[in-house]
């Protein structure tokens, strides 16, 4: 009779039961609440307010690693531009355009002049090398090809606009020839891409550089956002101050005006991305920074490596200094 129990107590301990697990994800759990809460989110990002652009880096395609889903990005940014534009795959597509509908978050990569600029003249050295009776072709189809390679991503994957980058030089230094050259290829340049937007009125144009090196400032009219990018290279909060100063020149709209910082590196051997002299985060002092100067808004760069800080937590920390959520 004993083991006739103990099997019984027994066959109760190993019967299999069917439980409700609860689901933590509101949009699961609460699918009519989460409908609101995008639907405030993309009426918020609709109204004027201090906005949060990020750099991500979608170079690495790992879809297991959150970190490379722009989906997990913190849903108050407002612009989103891809570092790696030439490649995209089809899961990522999918999930920029339900990121797009959903929380109204718009995508853009950046054309960058200088990188462009630095691309000829190698191509000039290198042509000499192998042949130095070869004339290269000049820097004006050189650009217009390269403009119109990066500018065919555009429809490809339906981005929403596009970030001009631009350091340029302060040519008080420059001699006479190169200022010519200088002022002959950026000129170029200014005009390829406002002749791009007249074309493309409905697209976002953005810039980040230094505004104070644009000699055409009318270009700056077209401009949803103008970033100072001299921002990656600061070493404490005051020198986000000096670099707003200097770009808040003549023709620079002021009420356009952001501010960049980048996230720290998860490259190891890189120890100055990202950090300032006394050992803190630039990103942490960003927000702070912006809530309490006259900015536009701030630009996150390489905001994928926050990931790994507590899920976004020093990004979701500036943004909600610049733009505190309601209680």
């Amino acid at each position: 009779m004993v083991a006739t129990l103990s099997l019984a107590s027994c066959d109760d301990w190993t019967k299999v039961e069917s439980l409700d697990i609860v689901d933590p994800i509101i949009e699961n759990s609460n699918p009519e609440l989460y409908e609101q809460y995008l639907s405030n989110l993309r009426q918020f990002k609709a109204t004027k307010h201090k906005k949060t652009y990020a750099w991500f880096d979608n170079s690495v395609k790992n879809t297991y690693s959150r970190s490379q889903h722009v989906s997990d990005v913190p849903d108050s940014v407002d612009v989103i531009s891809l570092m790696s534009p030439a490649d995209i795959m089809t899961t990522e597509l999918a999930e920029i355009n339900q990121v797009r509908e959903q929380k109204g978050t718009r995508f853009i990569y950046d054309i960058d002049f200088d990188a462009i600029r630095a691309d000829y003249s190698t191509y000039v050295e290198e042509l000499a090398a192998t042949d130095e009776e070869a004339e290269p072709i000049a820097f004006s189809d050189f650009l217009l090809n390269a403009f119109s390679t990066q500018l065919s991503y555009i429809g490809r994957y339906g981005f929403d606009g596009i970030c001009f980058r631009f350091t340029g030089k302060a040519t008080l230094h420059l001699s006479k020839d190169e200022l010519k050259e200088y002022l002959q290829q950026a000129g170029i340049f200014a005009g390829y891409l406002a002749d791009w937007h007249r074309r493309n009125a409905g697209k976002m144009l953005v810039f980040a550089g230094k505004p104070q090196n644009v000699i055409d400032k009318s270009i700056f009219d077209d401009c949803e956002m103008i970033f100072v990018s001299e921002g990656l290279d600061a070493t404490n909060v005051d020198m986000f101050t000096y670099y707003h100063t200097l770009a808040s020149q003549e023709g620079v709209p002021a009420d356009k005006l952001g501010m960049m910082a980048a996230c720290t590196s998860l490259d190891e051997n890189d120890i100055k991305s990202g950090w300032f002299n006394d050992g803190t985060r630039a990103i942490a002092s960003l927000g702070d920074w912006a809530a309490t100067h006259p900015v536009a808004g701030i630009g996150i760069y390489n905001i994928s490596s926050d990931y790994f800080n507590n899920t976004y937590s020093y990004s979701r920390a500036a943004i909600q200094a610049i733009s505190p959520a309601v209680k």
